[in-house]
């Protein structure tokens, strides 16, 4: 028979719920409080992307299966997000720095392969970016160099990508170099200036 399991200690089940979105809603209810968020929950091994199947209908709760939910505190999401967004950054901005020689040396072919990779990593950007406002430790204090918040930040970096596509469909390599390097290099270096300010404020609110 199987049981349900939170952060790896067994919980009890007081009413059989049918759904297995009602079983983490009640075991969310009354074993976490509001810092707390789930992210993750398995039934045996395999990992549940989903709580309804394709037709709307509600996956049931098999009480014969083992339910392993893990969760995690918020404050601790977003350190894990701010040390992803650091990491990346050191590794993007040469990226696009070496990829703005490329272009200004004429070497646009070489430059163009590359250039795809930059469109993706602002993506990740930016999605990083919604993950640190989902966890609402942060509001729209500034937090850059400059005086900006998160929504100003996200909205300069939005900006440059439909640039540099725009760019890119007109295939004006002087106009890319360009929005790289004295748009996108700037924002990304003014993201690692910020990254001290979010930690101060994590600190600040779970030290």
């Amino acid at each position: 028979m199987g049981n349900v399991i939170l952060n790896g200690a067994d919980v009890e089940v007081e009413e059989q719920p049918q759904s297995l979105l009602e079983l983490v809603a009640a075991i969310e209810q009354k074993h976490l409080t509001k810092e707390w968020v789930i992210v993750e929950v398995k039934v045996d091994e395999d990992k549940i992307e989903s709580f309804t199947y394709t037709d709307g209908s509600l996956l049931a709760y098999d009480p014969e299966k083992t339910v392993n939910i893990t969760a995690k505190k918020s404050s601790n999401i977003l350190v894990e997000i701010l040390v992803r967004f650091e990491s990346y950054l050191g590794r993007m901005i040469p990226g696009v720095e070496q990829i703005v020689e490329l272009f200004r040396s004429g070497e646009t072919e070489e430059g163009n392969r590359n250039y795809h990779d930059v469109i993706e990593g602002m993506r990740v950007l930016i999605e990083l970016i919604q993950n640190i406002r989902q966890t609402g430790m942060v509001g729209e204090e500034p937090v850059s160099p400059d005086g900006k918040g998160l929504g100003d930040l996200a909205n300069d970096l939005k900006e440059t990508l439909v640039e540099l596509v725009s760019a890119q469909g007109e295939e004006d390599s002087e106009r890319i170099a360009d929005a790289l390097e004295f748009e996108l290099v700037t924002q990304l270096k003014n993201w690692q200036g910020s990254l001290p300010e979010l930690r101060r404020i994590v600190e600040a609110q779970h030290g």
